[in-house]
């Protein structure tokens, strides 16, 4: 799987209509295909118990024993892109002002599509704040380093929030743009996405209104967060957990030996 997200709202209606098997990543992946095979009356698929190989790399490269050394808490600000994107609403700028001014340590790191489609926003925040030792621009999200050095992130709709706190257990302080919805008629499947009914279970909600994030509210919300949340990586979750990459490489190969 490209996330952790659902299979019915942040994907297009009939993403996964012709495959004739599926890697799942949690028992909630498996739930909802049966449940678009049903609504649309599909033919049923091979659904495979697999995982989730990027987590499985996260939680390898972590090291539990690396002292952070002293200094201002690290905020990544990582998130998704599209029209109501926090950067392309225009919200990066208030956020990473607000950050910094209250001496926290910043890494923007945005989307790759957002810099494709709105570079000029990204480009104005950096072209203000580059100068501030506090401040940090990565234009990659093929990387880990941010996510290993960082205390907090700040994201919206990003599977990548998943990422970084079923892998490393550290909280999420969620912008609440619109949600991520390229499926329409995801409500017809009736399912609550993961990545909406997880939220509160990894970190807290900072509400917008009118294109606008309330500076107290971050930052208040902010110091609430704890240093770690409560492990959420578990087979109640996730499938295969540290070792997706073997269960799937060897379920493909006893594929093609029964062939």
């Amino acid at each position: 799987q490209h996330s952790l997200v659902s299979f019915h709202m942040v994907y297009r209606p009939g993403a996964f209509d012709h495959y004739d098997t599926v890697f799942c990543s949690g028992p909630y992946h498996l739930k909802e295909m049966r449940a678009i095979e049903a609504k649309y009356k599909l033919p049923p698929k091979t659904l495979v118990e697999h995982g989730y190989v990027r987590l499985d790399s996260i939680l390898a490269n972590d090291s539990k024993t690396r002292q952070k050394p002293n200094g201002p808490k690290h905020v990544l600000l990582a998130s998704s892109w599209g029209e109501n994107g926090t950067l392309e609403l225009g919200l990066g700028e208030t956020i990473v002002e607000t950050l910094l001014e209250a001496g926290y340590q910043v890494t923007l790191r945005p989307h790759p599509m957002t810099l494709k489609f709105s570079k000029g926003k990204v480009d104005q925040i950096v072209n203000r704040h580059k100068s501030n030792p506090l401040f940090t621009f990565e234009d990659r999200v093929d990387g880990q380093k941010s996510l290993h050095d960082s205390d907090i992130m700040i994201c919206d709709w990003s599977g990548a929030a998943l990422d970084y706190a079923f892998g490393l257990g550290k909280p999420v302080l969620f912008i609440d743009v619109p949600r991520k919805v390229n499926n329409p008629d995801y409500e017809n499947i009736n399912i609550e996405p993961f990545e909406v009914r997880i939220r509160e279970k990894i970190g807290t909600v900072v509400p917008v209104e009118n294109n606008i994030v309330d500076k107290n509210a971050l930052l208040t919300q902010l110091t609430k967060l704890p240093q770690k949340i409560d492990a959420c990586v578990s087979n109640e979750y996730i499938f295969n957990v540290g070792n997706s990459a073997q269960f799937g490489a060897k379920y493909i190969l006893d594929m093609l030996k029964n062939s």
